[in-house]
């Protein structure tokens, strides 16, 4: 394939798609990574060129990655069994869906092109993502009122999960909510729990209101069938939203509430601190 100056293959969109489409066809080439784990996606880079790679990802029911970009990569996405739901415009508000099936021609993203991508079946599904030139970093903006998260691309097969793959499937599950949005939700009746230690609230401060509850308790508190959970929790369709300093533990902690049955759990996009920087209501913690 050439390329030109930009990375761009040269001829467009259609050079990509013809080798994506040469390499699904190459089935011995692929079909021996076609795996599946129920615990993370699992991906293989099959092939390595100069000019282009190609990815195979397995994805098992539930599993998704969330909005994100290629980089300065263009990609053609195959999906060879299964189906795959597309969402994007994520970040304008105006979110487009479309699901991609398996014997559909290549699916083209272009680079620095904004999307996410799920398994919203009940059964597994396999695609292949062919980028120009390689793919290098991974840009995760799923965060609105964050700068995008920078990732390189780990070129072996990976064979554990790191942070930043916990914390992609926990906000692949919630949607997290911004300052405005937060402040809204309160005073609509959610729930704002905040899980700093006291360290950080006697810093910083706190939110006025906010339930203070320890990290290393929190499931035991907030689950609605725990004999000591708190008064102020009323049941499985509350309105919860966790808040920790930056947007990270609350995130991993709000997934693991939606765990327990709190399928309206979710945390506040970029912490405490977000919510101070918004201008928003703060008080100094309790003292002795």
């Amino acid at each position: 394939m050439n390329l030109g100056p930009s990375g761009e293959p040269v001829g467009g969109h259609a050079a990509l798609t013809a080798r994506a489409e040469a390499l699904i066809a190459d089935v011995d080439v692929w079909a021996p990574y076609v795996r599946h784990d129920p615990e993370r996606r699992c991906y293989d880079r099959i092939v390595a060129t100069p000019t282009y790679d190609a990815w195979l990802i397995g994805w098992s029911p539930g599993q998704a990655i969330p909005a994100h970009d290629h980089g300065t990569s263009t990609g053609a996405v195959i999906v060879t069994d299964g189906q795959l739901v597309e969402t994007r415009g994520l970040q304008s508000g105006s979110p487009q869906v479309r699901t991609l099936r398996a014997g559909e021609p290549p699916h083209v993203v272009g680079a620095e092109h904004v999307h996410a991508l799920a398994n919203l079946t009940s059964r597994h599904a396999t695609s292949l993502h062919l980028y120009a030139p390689p793919l290098s970093s991974m840009r995760y903006v799923d965060r609105a009122d964050a700068a995008p998260r920078v990732r390189p691309v780990t070129r072996h097969t990976s064979h554990g999960r790191s942070i930043a793959d916990l914390l992609d499937a926990a906000r692949a599950r919630i949607q997290p909510v911004g300052p405005a949005d937060a402040h809204s939700a309160v005073a609509a009746g959610a729930l704002l729990v905040d899980i700093r230690p006291e360290a950080s609230r006697r810093a910083e401060g706190e939110i006025p209101g906010a339930l203070v509850v320890d990290r290393n308790v929190l499931e035991w508190r907030l689950d609605p069938a725990s004999p000591d959970k708190l008064p102020e929790v009323t049941g499985y369709d509350q309105s919860i939203i966790v808040v920790c300093n930056e947007g990270y533990a609350s995130s991993l902690a709000a997934a693991t509430l939606v765990d327990l049955g709190l399928v309206h759990a979710t945390d506040l996009a970029g912490g405490y601190r977000a919510w101070r920087r918004a201008g928003l209501p703060t008080v100094a913690a309790p003292g002795d």
